[in-house]
């Protein structure tokens, strides 16, 4: 169905029923300190460059040899002289591309959410002293763990946006960020704000007591 209208919608309502604060819709305070909140996606600046796949085949969410021996995805490699040596082992798929329908492209449909976010840290910054940013999927490559395996490196191409990252040290209220996504416990420092991916994975949980 139409995913942004379940996103921007749905889910909103769900969570009201059930006395859930959706951070999507607006941030939450206590105080002086606010936590702002937002699912983020992707818009390919982490893809991986030592690849040297064509975009076309992050765009359609299928790696070379994925799209080789998928019929509807055979038109990305029919031309065939930019794909790299040896892509054509590289045989991953980002289900997104099966499971989520928007009607915009990834890159505007990340530039909506930015756009969002950015609003609400504006807001934040009026009201609290002090800002915790939460983001679903990365906003900082040092976050985005790579790998040596082919399959598993495509796939960072999907972990998240470097526009994110941006929009955050904007605000210079912000002190701490936290993302998921990844599912692996990954910590870097821009400046004054400390930012981690909280690793939980499906079945084991993680979590982080911090003063802010």
């Amino acid at each position: 169905d139409d995913s942004l209208h379940r996103y921007e919608n749905d889910l909103r309502d769900v969570c009201s029923h059930n006395g859930v604060h959706y951070l999507d819709a607006e941030p939450y305070y206590a105080n002086d300190v606010a936590i702002v909140g937002n699912m983020g996606w992707y818009d390919f600046s982490f893809r991986p460059s030592k690849l040297r796949i064509p975009l076309r085949f992050y765009q359609s969410k299928v790696a070379p040899g994925a799209a080789e021996r998928l019929g509807n995805h055979q038109h990305l490699v029919d031309r065939s002289e930019d794909i790299p040596e040896g892509a054509l082992c590289v045989t991953t798929r980002w289900m997104d591309g099966e499971r989520v329908n928007l009607t915009d492209s990834d890159v505007t449909f990340t530039q909506r959410l930015g756009d969002k976010f950015r609003v609400h840290l504006a807001e934040a910054s009026e009201r609290a002293e002090r800002i915790c940013a939460i983001v679903h999927h990365v906003p900082f490559a040092e976050l985005v763990p790579h790998s040596i395996l082919p399959n598993w490196e495509f796939a960072t191409a999907f972990h998240g946006s470097e526009l994110f990252g941006e929009i955050i040290l904007d605000f210079p209220k912000v002190r701490r960020v936290f993302c998921g996504h990844i599912h692996k416990t990954m910590r870097c420092r821009r400046g004054d704000v400390e930012a981690t991916s909280i690793g939980s994975t499906y079945k084991e949980k993680a979590y982080e007591i911090f003063d802010l």
